[in-house]
């Protein structure tokens, strides 16, 4: 499917400018310089594949199953089509956002740094602000415009790619459009279960956000549909699901280019959503020890393929910066160990105010619904399948849950992002 490279078009993007960008010191001219090696490159690739080239064509086949699932896509574009162009949301608002950042990229400042503090290196996965400054150089629109037409390409993305990592588990095509309406639109319970609860900062917070309001001193778990406007996400999603459906060919066809392209395009997500770089290059090195212990015969092959992803991966995320950068002016012990465990007894907000198990029991099913229900069944039928892409994601879900639980940030409420 044509979508498969679309995941492979933002990170090439995000890698050659990025690194040309950062040795060169300026945007446009890592464009310039990361534009014509990604077309040599190309060139290069193309004139070495030996497959026959037919003219490129299109074909769409629909059929009356298919209404969901157009449903889902076009009436979910056109409403975040609305929002995006009408509102600003999240760290948009702030001194220090999105829209300050790409415009000091296209006033030649790269990499960025703080707008208050220039001389303070920018540790933040700021690849959704260079995909949208690259956009606002080549179409001349301002920086608030990029925001919001990259935006919108990432849920077109993020939808595409769902379809085509669906198809590749082998996921039954009547079922598409029930299974991507569960994935980007489900959300908790907090509608029903914390209808009537005052939230931590007045009721005027919570209304009409019934999924972005405090429940018992304690922020609510923010759904898909929310954490896609905090861009990092939005963007990050399309290259998390884009690299499972690369890491899902190799293992499934063993195929080293594949190999190759997922931890490329894994590569390129630590600049773009850090939390979901490090969980999923953490849940395939526990899938890859897994297999390192238990397929005797391929003990050395499994070695190096695990040990090509860790190189490949920390090596372009260390040349990129972003939070993998290393900087004097950050004070250090900012990640915290909890003991005894638990992230609601630790949590940045609510650490001061006594919960209940009750009270507790309907913090998490506000935040997570059905999902706190069946996760558990579906991580044990996960582990009992071969298909080790499935694995990888049980891990993940896994460590997500996990880490809050034990780890918590000093000076941020943003540990709870690991419970995506």
């Amino acid at each position: 499917m044509a979508a498969r490279i679309l995941p492979i078009c933002f990170s090439l993007i995000l890698i050659f400018v990025g690194l040309f960008g950062r040795i060169l010191g300026q945007l446009d001219l890592g464009l310039l310089w990361g534009s014509g090696l990604c077309l040599i490159a190309g060139v290069v690739f193309w004139s070495k594949t030996s497959q026959p080239r037919d003219r490129l064509h299109f074909s769409l086949t629909l059929k009356l199953f298919d209404l969901p699932l157009l449903i889902i896509i076009f009436g979910s574009t056109f409403l975040i089509a609305l929002v995006a162009f009408k509102y600003a949301f999240h760290d948009e608002m702030n001194i220090q956002s999105h829209a300050p950042v790409i415009e000091s990229m296209l006033r030649g400042e790269f990499p960025p740094s703080y707008i208050a503090f220039p001389e303070v290196s920018f540790k933040y996965h700021y690849g959704f602000d260079l995909l949208a400054a690259v956009f606002c150089l080549v179409t001349g629109l301002p920086g608030f415009l990029g925001i919001d037409g990259i935006a919108l390409t990432s849920w077109i993305s993020l939808l595409a790619i769902l379809i085509v990592f669906l198809k590749s588990l082998g996921v039954p095509r009547q079922t598409w459009g029930i299974a991507l309406a569960f994935i980007v639109l489900s959300g908790g319970w907090a509608w029903w279960l914390a209808s009537g609860e005052p939230g931590g900062r007045g009721a005027s917070f919570q209304v009409p956000q019934w999924q972005e309001m405090f429940l018992f001193g304690r922020f609510i778990h923010p759904q898909i549909i929310s954490y896609f406007f905090q861009h990092p996400m939005g963007m990050g999603l399309p290259l998390f699901f884009g690299a499972l459906v690369y890491f899902n060919d190799f293992f499934s066809e063993e195929r080293r280019g594949s190999l190759l392209v997922g931890s490329l395009i894994l590569g390129a997500l630590s600049l773009t959503q850090v939390v979901l770089f490090v969980t999923l290059l953490a849940s395939l090195g526990m899938v890859f020890l897994w297999k390192l212990a238990s397929e005797e015969g391929k003990r050395k092959e499994n070695f190096l393929n695990g040990l090509a992803i860790l190189f490949l991966t920390v090596l372009l995320a260390l040349g990129l910066g972003g939070f993998s950068q290393f900087s004097e002016n950050y004070q250090g012990n900012a990640l915290l160990f909890s003991w005894p465990p638990g992230y609601l007894r630790h949590e940045y907000w609510g650490s001061r105010f006594s919960l209940s198990f009750s009270q507790a029991l309907i913090w998490y099913l506000s935040s997570f619904g059905v999902v706190l229900i069946i996760a558990p069944i579906a991580w044990f039928l996960t582990f009992r399948r071969k298909n080790p892409t499935l694995w990888v994601l049980a891990c993940f879900g896994i460590l997500g849950f996990l880490i809050p639980q034990f780890l918590r940030y000093q000076f941020s409420w943003d540990i709870i992002k690991w419970l995506f």
